[in-house]
């Protein structure tokens, strides 16, 4: 095999020189040196030509014998009608050659140049608007002519937008929309952003592409007729503009000193630092180092084509022949005697002919796989995007050199950019000095191959604090780690929801300890109940037997007040068992409110004597009954004259004052006091559950809140009056209860 190679080369050679360079003949004119010809460029001088200059100035043009003379662009002109027209034999279009010769137009695409369209859809920061549907109701301008701006039109029917619902302007200028009488516009990527970030106007870019519409950008054009009549001058200048470009992306200084000194722009001529931000942007859109320059996949024009008919722009049995640009054959001359010589020598090596007819079929059927492959590989990119975009988390993947290569949307969105703004910049640029110095350790870590689970805190764009649970994992090549992913998931709501669970179990832990003292009261009342009747038996027996039995008057006096103390102490414990049982499901029945108020005195009445707080009783003669239940009516009177003896607390002059009357069908208890009142902005809170004013400790905030229920189950209203502060003429609380006459208590 290795003999055979070398002769197998030397005879393909010997073939080619012979048949090529002495005697093959194409089918029209060889071009000739000198051979003058016109490119019709799109718009006035600019980087966005820099690959034609470069070709002309470095000989290109000039070595395959062309005299080319570039033309300048200008507002109102179109190449594709120029060299339609036959006025110029080469120009650059966009995408719309594609429509145009659909419709009739004889044009035909020599290589693509931009591999992305730089046609992006522009809008104010502060006009919320972040997607295509945002646009709904605003004021935009896409342009009049859908030809030139298909792109972006296809973008917003792609996604349900229908531009009736929008305002649309015809005349503008970039003015309109740095004052904001605009929205949004169509523009180019390498173009207006650049002045928009020197005038000091925050903008969002959305790029078609971003929602599946991708077209090719400028195209190097002819016509049928140029093609049809010079096929290898067509050839020539196609490859001759090609290496221009790959001249021109390598070596953009020395362009950009070019077009400043021997193409400056007749109208709107470009500074040096708006050339170099323009070639900047261009790198990205011509992928120089990743795509040939000059290559056309059939495939993508198909997807443009089939995009159009989905518009309806065009008829949906269209045909792409013709237009692709694909090179002429050379025709041999059978009867000269060198393509005898030739065909002599291609006798002898018919059988090796064939091996490389099978390697040549086998390495096509290759090719075609490759493309089914990466056409796969692009629908799956596609597919993986929109999973990954629909994920409720932040997902990225950045280069162990610290700078994005990928990020979801929802990531991008956090920063209010697009990924495509993001990928390519460095991590500390996006995130801030201030976020980067939080992430920094753990990057550290997982660049050292540590998988890293974090929690961090971070503000946003608008200074809100916002919980992220992070994962970064390293990603290792051949056991080199070039880069990590990373995974993050804002859990604000969630850490705020557990802090709320963990505030209310407390409370409810509380709350479990009220319910006890209850049972706990149950409980003692009738442990002490045995014991005082033991002393209190005894003491009766002895006073019945008479005074004469007892040698002094201070021995039977003694034996009263026994008597007496425990009657009282059996009084508060009966009264305290009665008060703790749960009586909920007791019938109503009729209840003298003075009886019920005296009784809550009983658990009182010594604590206010000691407090030295007097206690003013107002009671209306012949108040009717109410249908209630009584121990539930004592526990709120007891509970407003609780609050009360708290709010007098080191009071001098401290004193409770209770009013009862009759208004209308209704009994009205007044609960009065002179303490220290309730603060205006916490009136309103009081009957909430576990709203407290006291101490820590001395309060669950239980009690209002349950004497509101109380009070609602006997159809009645409890309010508040209070007034509290230094300027204040009298300090003090005033709790007022109502409840209805008569009634049947609710279901």
């Amino acid at each position: 095999m290795f003999v055979v190679r070398p002769i197998i080369i030397l005879i393909l050679v010997t073939f080619f020189l012979l048949t090529n360079t002495l005697h093959a003949q194409p089918h029209n004119e060889p071009t000739t040196p000198g051979e003058k010809v016109r490119l019709q460029l799109k718009w006035y001088h600019q980087f966005q030509f820099a690959g034609f200059y470069a070709a002309q100035e470095k000989g290109y043009y000039q070595a395959a014998g062309l005299d080319v003379e570039i033309l300048e662009g200008k507002s109102g002109l179109y190449p594709l009608d120029v060299v339609a027209d036959g006025k110029a034999e080469y120009g650059l279009a966009g995408p719309e050659a594609l429509l145009h010769r659909l419709r009739g137009k004889p044009i035909v695409a020599l290589a693509v140049i931009f591999q992305h369209s730089p046609r992006v859809f522009v809008t104010r920061k502060d006009s919320g608007i972040l997607s295509p549907q945002d646009v709904i109701g605003k004021t935009i301008r896409i342009g009049h002519q859908i030809e030139n701006i298909v792109e972006i039109y296809a973008m917003f029917i792609k996604e349900g937008v229908s531009l009736d619902k929008t305002t649309l302007v015809d005349k503008w200028n970039i003015n309109d929309f740095m004052t904001g009488k605009i929205a949004g516009f169509s523009g180019y990527l390498t173009n207006q952003p650049y002045r928009l970030d020197k005038a000091g106007i925050e903008f969002n870019i959305i790029t078609p592409l971003t929602y599946g519409i991708d077209f090719y950008g400028d195209t190097i054009i002819t016509s049928e007729t140029e093609l049809k009549n010079h096929p290898e001058r067509a050839e020539a200048f196609r490859q001759a503009s090609i290496k221009g470009w790959e001249y021109a992306m390598a070596h953009p200084d020395e362009l950009i000193e070019l077009i400043m000194t021997q193409y400056k722009a007749s109208q709107y001529p470009k500074n040096r630092d708006s050339l170099a931000d323009e070639a900047q942007k261009m790198e990205k859109l011509i992928l120089p180092k990743l795509v040939q320059v000059g290559h056309m996949n059939p495939g993508r024009w198909e997807h443009i084509a089939q995009t159009y008919a989905d518009l309806e722009i065009i008829d949906p049995h269209y045909s792409l022949e013709g237009f692709i640009y694909k090179p002429e054959a050379a025709k041999f001359q059978w009867d000269h005697w060198s393509v005898k010589l030739a065909l002599g020598i291609a006798s002898g090596t018919i059988a090796l002919s064939l091996l490389l007819l099978f390697f040549n079929q086998r390495l096509r059927w290759e090719i075609d796989q490759r493309k089914q492959t990466e056409k796969s590989l692009r629908h799956s990119e596609a597919k993986i995007n929109l999973i990954t975009d629909s994920i409720p988390a932040l997902i990225a993947y950045i280069r162990k050199d610290l700078r994005y290569e990928y990020v979801n949307l929802q990531y991008a969105q956090v920063f209010n950019l697009t990924p495509e703004e993001i990928q390519g910049e460095l991590i500390q640029e996006i995130l801030g000095e201030q976020r980067y110095q939080k992430v920094q350790p753990h990057i550290e870590k997982v660049l050292a191959g540590q998988p890293e689970r974090f929690m961090v805190s971070l503000p946003t764009q608008n200074q809100e604090i916002r919980h992220m649970d992070s994962m970064y994992v390293p990603h290792v090549v051949d056991d080199t780690i070039v880069g990590f992913f990373a995974l993050i998931i804002d859990i604000t709501e969630r850490i705020e929801f557990q802090h709320e669970l963990k505030q209310t179990q407390a409370k409810l832990v509380q709350s479990a300890k009220l319910a006890s003292i209850g049972e706990l009261a149950t409980g003692i009342a009738h442990e002490l109940n045995q014991p005082l009747m033991f002393i209190r038996t005894p003491a009766q027996l002895e006073i019945r037997e008479g005074f004469d039995k007892f040698n002094s008057q201070s021995a039977f006096a003694t034996l009263k007040e026994i008597i007496g103390a425990t009657d009282r102490m059996m009084k508060i414990i009966d009264h305290l068992r009665v008060f703790s049982r749960q009586a909920k499901d007791d019938p109503f029945v009729p209840v003298h409110i003075e009886d019920v108020i005296e009784n809550s005195f009983v658990l009182l009445k010594q604590q206010l004597q000691d407090r030295n707080i007097r206690v003013e009783k107002n009671y209306q003669a012949d108040l009717p009954s109410i249908l209630g239940n009584p121990n539930q009516l004592e526990q709120v009177f007891l509970n407003m004259l609780t609050n009360a003896r708290d709010a007098l607390k080191d009071q001098e002059d401290a004193k409770i004052t209770i009013t009862t009357q009759k208004n209308e069908k209704r009994v009205i208890i007044a609960f009065e006091d002179n303490g220290t009142g309730i603060a205006r902005n916490q009136k309103e809170k009081i009957f909430d559950p576990f709203f407290t004013t006291k101490e820590p400790g001395e309060g669950t905030g239980l009690g209002l809140s349950i004497c509101h229920g109380i009070i609602q189950e006997h159809q009645g209203t409890i309010e508040v009056s209070s007034t509290t502060g230094a300027g204040q003429a009298a300090n003090g609380t005033t709790m007022l209860i109502s409840l209805p006459v008569s009634h049947n208590r609710p279901a």
